[in-house]
């Protein structure tokens, strides 16, 4: 039931009859206010109408909320109607408060979940039905590590994913991997130099694990793009690299996917590289499919699956062609043997697209980039999830392709993010100083498991692993996802992963609690006209504070969704949760459950818990978190 759907169409009803006057429910706004003494839910009409109607506020929001006294709005249940709102009044300076009935609250408690009871939950009444939207993030580069900036792109493009997801839509999941380029090449400079340093070839790499395959591949960037900076020598090598990387690709685009190419590579080639072409196409290959491999480890484990993958060696050179097509219709002009955008006449920065030995570079790639898109899944709407730091080139890169395509521009979103830091401040891939995803996740989860062995877990010792990777994964995902993804964190795993305050081990704790209770309650289930029978013996033996309080966060979940979703912000749906978590254990510790003073007490009790543990599955789920029935 949408709640605030029926106040807002009910005050638009009122003001009609109350004043002849229009207007639409759309444009009324409701909100819960921060002290629930004032009521669950406050609209500011009498401030809002004010000029229109030529009254105060007050005035406006008195009569409004007299009128509107005698229809509570009424829900159907059981075969009888009951009231909504149990009080509606009004308060300065024109606002109009409304309080649910207990007959709501009660109704809230017993509401059918089995919409939720499924491996991607749906709210049946979402407002996002019909949409077709796509969402790219997370975006490593091959030859590079997964770092804590791709976790924490992840967290959040998968999160997006759910709540849109959730509320109705139709959504894919998408991934920009950079194959081609110069770190590649210094990854390519790196391997060489440590075959010759330390006396091995790739015979020797491709006898080791997977893991320690790409930790190699690590290493090898480092030590390349060191010598990029310091060494002249080696900085000529890697840009002959460069182009041989660029070749091998364009070779297997031909002979794979029927690609005619655009550039010619061969031709930035003077005289003969230092490492053979077969050589160096055979390490190219095997260490991007080391890399690709090593990625889908990841995101298993992370619960992504992406339905696209786009590779910058093909989306290089539609760019190029996309580019040189509207150079020709005055969307770019050339520069000094460049061809540029001037973003300066938008307010924007002049960016190059295409270098002065015409090639593409990021700006033509990311531009071409929703035309392929769109080509493979025709979107309503396109979300970019990166890194706050390319906010401006995001800006220029849709401005000249509104200049292209306006109506594809408008359906492209680029969302920035802040970055994870540490005490020690930012990472950086080229000094070696970065945190591995796999390294952070493999310490939260060793440090959970300490843990479990130290609090004496019942669970059986093999069962320990899959739970504390579970908690692993949540501290890390919630102590992203717990802030406006646009502000920059600091991450500390100790505090991640504790299992009091504002936690994700803390919600997965408290989802198992719930859990507990309802396996030890055994089979239960409300009898028909639960709700008559409830209503009295709350007469005479009203609620307890703990469980009112519980009923009326309960009750909000949907709107939390839905407004989550809208406003795209995950860390709505953590504060909810976090509530949710502190309300359900403090009714917990307040009221007996299993030992209620009569069986419809036990019921009721049963009911709330049974919601809770259902609502907090589905509020880590869109936070992409698993939910643990013992830990």
């Amino acid at each position: 039931m949408d709640v605030l759907a029926i106040l807002k169409e009910n005050l638009a009803l009122k003001i009609k009859e109350e004043y002849s006057f229009d207007v639409d429910p759309e444009d009324i706004h409701v909100e819960r206010p921060a002290n629930e003494s004032w009521g669950d839910y406050a609209s500011n009409v009498g401030l809002m109408l004010t000029n229109d109607l030529k009254q105060s506020p007050i005035d406006i929001a008195k009569k409004i909320s007299y009128g509107m006294s005698d229809n509570r709005m009424l829900f159907d249940l059981d075969n009888s109607q009951y009231p909504i709102f149990s009080r509606i009044d009004f308060a300065d300076p024109g606002f109009i408060n409304f309080t649910l009935s207990t007959d709501f609250l009660l109704r809230g408690a017993l509401r059918d979940v089995s919409t939720y009871e499924k491996e991607s939950p749906r709210n049946p009444t979402g407002p996002f039905g019909g949409q077709k939207l796509l969402y790219e993030y997370t975006d490593p580069n091959p030859f590079k590590v997964f770092h804590i900036g791709h976790l924490m792109s992840n967290a959040i493009g998968e999160s997006l994913t759910r709540l849109a997801e959730f509320n109705g839509a139709e959504v894919k999941r998408c991934n920009y991997q950079g194959d081609v380029g110069l770190h590649i090449a210094k990854a390519l400079w790196g391997i060489f130099a440590l075959f010759e340093k330390n006396n091995t070839s790739l015979s020797d790499i491709e006898k080791k694990t997977l893991v320690e395959r790409v930790a190699f591949l690590g290493e090898a960037y480092s030590l390349g793009a060191g010598a990029f900076e310091e060494n002249e020598n080696a900085q000529k090598e890697i840009k002959e690299l460069n182009i041989q990387v660029y070749i091998a690709a364009q070779e297997d685009l031909i002979k794979n996917e029927g690609w005619k190419p655009v550039v010619d590579y061969s031709k930035f080639l003077e005289g003969e590289p230092k490492h053979a072409y077969g050589e160096v196409k055979e390490l190219y290959s095997k260490g991007r499919g080391w890399s690709l491999e090593d990625f889908e480890v990841l995101y298993d484990k992370l619960g992504t699956k992406f339905d696209y993958y786009f590779f910058e060696s093909k989306v290089s050179e539609f760019g190029l062609d996309l580019v040189t097509k509207h150079l020709e219709k005055g969307v770019f002009e050339k520069n000094q043997g460049a061809v540029i955008f001037k973003g300066e006449d938008y307010g924007l920065h002049t960016r190059v697209f295409i270098n002065s030995k015409g090639l593409p570079v990021y700006e033509a790639k990311d531009l071409s980039l929703p035309v392929m898109k769109q080509e493979i899944y025709d979107y309503d709407h396109s979300y970019i999830i990166t890194a706050n730091e390319i906010n401006e080139y995001f800006k220029v890169v849709l401005k000249a392709m509104e200049q292209i395509n306006p109506d594809l521009a408008a359906k492209t979103v680029h969302i920035g993010h802040g970055v994870m830091k540490f005490k020690t401040g930012k990472m950086s891939s080229r000094t070696g100083d970065v945190a591995t995803g796999k390294t952070m996740l493999t310490d939260a989860e060793t440090a959970v498991l300490e843990k479990m062995k130290a609090s004496n877990s019942t669970l059986l010792e093999e069962e320990r692993a899959g739970v504390a990777e579970q908690l692993g994964v949540g501290a890390i995902k919630y102590s992203i996802l717990k802030h406006n993804s646009a502000k920059d964190i600091i991450y500390d795993q100790e505090s991640s992963i504790s299992v009091t305050g504002n936690t994700g081990p803390y919600l997965q704790y408290t989802h198992a609690r719930a859990s507990s209770v309802l396996e030890k309650a055994g089979d239960w289930e409300p009898s028909d006209g639960f709700i008559a029978i409830a209503k009295d013996i709350l007469e005479t033996n009203p609620l307890m504070e703990a469980e009112v309080l519980l009923l009326k966060h309960l009750v909000h979940f949907e709107e939390v969704a839905q407004r989550a979703a809208e406003e795209l912000s995950p860390s709505t749906v953590a504060e909810y949760l976090s509530e949710l978590a502190q309300r359900f254990n403090a009714f917990y510790n307040d009221v007996s459950i299993l030992g209620a003073e009569d069986e419809t007490m036990k019921t009721l009790r049963l009911s709330m818990t049974k919601q809770v543990k259902v609502v907090l599955r589905v509020g880590l789920w869109l936070l992409g978190i698993e939910a643990p029935e013992q830990v």
